[in-house]
């Protein structure tokens, strides 16, 4: 039986007896020894949450920074950590927009799967082929998005190449090609409408966010990354950071003063907006959730 090289993390169900949270099950790589310096055995802490979606991200960050940590001392390394190891760094870098480090995790959380304990030298032009198929078969991804993530597969291969930590260069593979859809952007009429909708949904709690949306014309990521120190209430200004966009700088925004009115009073480092759940108040809104409620009231009008 080989021997595992990586951290593995999954999820489990609830415990009996031990509430709705779901929990966690870390495999440590052979050989891992603990602060005692005896052999690592299993683990199995709680999650923390009851949301089975909230739980896997959980276990995908654990499995990565704790890959990021093991060394990189043979001539054919299991990609994975090396992949973790790109990704940390990139987070590391402060001038990272934080949208980047978004789309590197994702991308690890669709691979990680395929790629699992395999060495560098396993992973070939088939293999990856064999998984843009598989990915093609998901409805939720669409052919751009598969592209993207392959993307950020490729950079951290040849960033690994570089530094001489592989030695195989990257198989590359043809992109999918991405067709034009009928997207087309809202009419005055139909953003008034929509306002109007997000006023009632869920007791208004969106409003402030898709009014800011609508009066600045911000991207919804940048939106999220908001901090309390952002908003320039005396000059109704925001401060766009460069940490949270894809521009090469910082940026300030006019705010309507109505629209500036409705943001939140916050702590100078505390997230403008936050998720509606009370239990992940103290976590940033995550980009796709504001477009899933997009989403919704674009059907509902």
């Amino acid at each position: 039986m080989r021997k595992r090289r990586t951290w593995k993390v999954s999820v489990s169900d609830p415990r009996p007896g031990d509430g709705k949270n779901f929990y966690l099950r870390m495999y440590p790589p052979h050989g891992a020894v603990n602060e005692h310096g005896k052999p690592q055995g299993e683990r199995r802490p709680s999650s923390g949450t009851d949301d089975r979606e909230e739980a896997e991200r959980i276990a995908s960050n654990m499995e990565r920074d704790f890959n990021a940590l093991l060394p990189i001392t043979d001539d054919d390394p299991v990609f994975l950590i090396v992949f973790d190891r790109y990704i940390a760094l990139r987070s590391a870098k402060p001038n990272t927009p934080e949208n980047t480090i978004t789309a590197y995790n994702y991308a690890r959380s669709t691979f990680a799967p395929y790629l699992d304990d395999l060495p560098t030298s396993r992973i070939d032009q088939r293999l990856l082929l064999s998984i843009q198929e598989e990915l093609e078969l998901r409805p939720e991804l669409g052919n751009g998005t598969i592209n993207q993530r392959f993307n950020c597969l490729a950079k951290a291969w040849k960033w690994a190449k570089k530094k001489g930590l592989i030695a195989p260069p990257w198989p590359s593979i043809e992109k999918l090609v991405v067709v034009e859809t009928d997207k087309r952007p809202f009419t005055d009429a139909e953003i008034a409408v929509f306002l109007e909708w997000c006023r009632e949904y869920q007791g208004g709690v969106w409003y402030p966010l898709f009014a800011l949306l609508v009066d600045t014309g911000c991207r919804v990521s940048e939106a999220c990354g908001l901090i309390g120190s952002d908003l320039d209430r005396a000059n109704s200004t925001i401060l766009i950071r460069r940490a949270v966009t894809k521009g090469d700088r910082s940026r300030a925004v006019p705010v309507d003063p109505e629209v500036m009115a409705l943001l939140p009073d916050v702590e100078p480092l505390e997230r403008v907006f936050k998720p509606v759940r009370p239990a992940y108040r103290d976590r940033p809104v995550r980009p796709r959730v504001v477009l899933s409620v997009l989403r919704r009231g674009a059907k509902a009008i």
